[in-house]
């Protein structure tokens, strides 16, 4: 999966982040598997919390000098 860290804003830097999507779906599971809407697919985040942020932290894509 491929997909920015925060929405969309003009003049704004965002970090991305790249990785499997089975990764990313345990992870949230074990986190938010709970909630209403989860199992149908029905439950989304606008951006990472600081903990979903550390997680992904290897999963950023960075540019090289």
């Amino acid at each position: 999966m491929l997909f920015p860290c925060s929405p969309w804003n003009e003049g704004a830097s965002r970090a991305w982040f790249l990785i499997p999507h089975d990764t990313l779906f345990e992870y949230m599971e074990e986190r938010h598997g709970h909630a209403a809407g989860f199992a149908e697919g029905k439950w989304s985040v606008r951006k990472p919390s600081k903990e979903a942020r550390e997680f992904l932290e290897p999963y950023e894509i960075k540019l090289s000098d």
